[in-house]
């Protein structure tokens, strides 16, 4: 997560390659590259415990929202105190990088709570998952909204709020990659309700090209590209734009090619056989149907809206033909 701010300089290629270089390295001091390097498992401070990296920031009340005018040094929700070496990036440090971020860039780990850590021991591992469950009860109790989102089986969603939490609340923008069957599994109606109340999902984004549909290494899965801001939330919405892919760029100068195509297009047939642009109602986002992101025509999304609704057809519960 590369939180951005008005004042902050850019994370450059420079410091991305100094990332990758010491991303291993243990004794590398981070505090003035900008970057933060989260406590993950077992710590010397917590032998008998775990820490859960990023999902931490979860425990801080400036993150998940209360307690904002407390002072840098009281900012634990719980009374465990995480305390890092000098050398090692803070907690606070890393509290006050994200908090109220320009830009949030975000690729949720779309991974099982039982395969978390999976480099380290069975013990650790427990103490892991009581860990997380842990953080995801606090989060809970200062947001109660967030009741029955988190999931008991993916990690996920857990990171998706995160991304929200750390966002400017005026006029923050993120961009999160997410599995495309999110936009209809039931599982994730919830959050799909909630982000859109809180946020204006103003782009969803997929590739249809067989054997292209993926935006993370490492995986086979059809992924998207999900833009929300901050901005639109009072008054009338303005529609969530839709971009269907028939190919995904090959290169940059492909990525360039594609960006003006969709700049140019308000919706339609993008140029150069690259997909469609269309809309989708802003009242559809907010209930929770974000349907559009997996059909590659717009008709085909509003076809299953239609029968979706259909007066004349009644669920199967109305029908007694399942248990309700």
């Amino acid at each position: 997560m590369l939180p951005q701010h008005r004042a902050a300089r850019p994370l450059g290629v420079a410091q991305l390659a100094a990332a990758q270089r010491t991303a291993g390295n243990a004794d590398v001091t981070y505090r003035n590259m900008g970057l933060h390097r989260m406590p993950y498992g077992a710590t010397a401070r917590h032998a008998n415990a775990a820490q859960a990296g990023s999902l931490e920031l979860l425990a801080q009340r400036r993150v998940i929202g209360r307690g904002g005018e407390l002072d840098l040094g009281d900012q634990d929700v719980g009374s465990e105190r995480l305390r890092m070496t000098r050398d090692d990036p803070t907690l606070e440090d890393a509290v006050d990088a994200v908090v109220g971020a320009r830009m949030v860039i975000m690729n949720p780990p779309f991974t099982n709570r039982g395969k978390m850590g999976e480099k380290f021991s069975d013990g650790i591992r427990r103490r892991l998952r009581k860990r997380v469950d842990w953080l995801e009860g606090t989060l809970v109790e200062n947001d109660p909204e967030l009741d029955g989102i988190v999931s008991k089986t993916s990690i996920g969603p857990l990171f998706k709020v995160l991304a929200e939490k750390c966002s400017d609340a005026n006029d923050g923008v993120i961009a999160m990659v997410w599995p495309t069957v999110a936009f209809t599994a039931p599982s994730a109606h919830d959050l799909r309700q909630v982000l859109a109340k809180r946020l204006h999902i103003h782009t969803i984004l997929t590739s249809h090209q067989p054997g292209e549909i993926n935006l993370s290494q490492n995986t086979s899965i059809n992924e998207s590209l999900i833009v929300a801001s901050r901005h639109q939330l009072k008054g009338s919405r303005l529609p969530t734009r839709v971009i269907s892919l028939d190919r995904m760029p090959a290169d940059d100068q492909e990525v360039g090619e594609l960006h003006d195509h969709i700049v140019q297009c308000g919706a339609g047939l993008l140029g150069d056989g690259w997909g469609e642009v269309s809309e989708w109602p802003a009242e559809r986002i907010k209930a929770g149907d974000w349907s559009p992101g997996v059909f590659r025509a717009p008709e085909l999304a509003n076809g299953a809206f239609n029968i979706a609704t259909h007066k004349s057809l009644l669920p199967m519960e109305e029908q007694s033909m399942v248990p309700s």
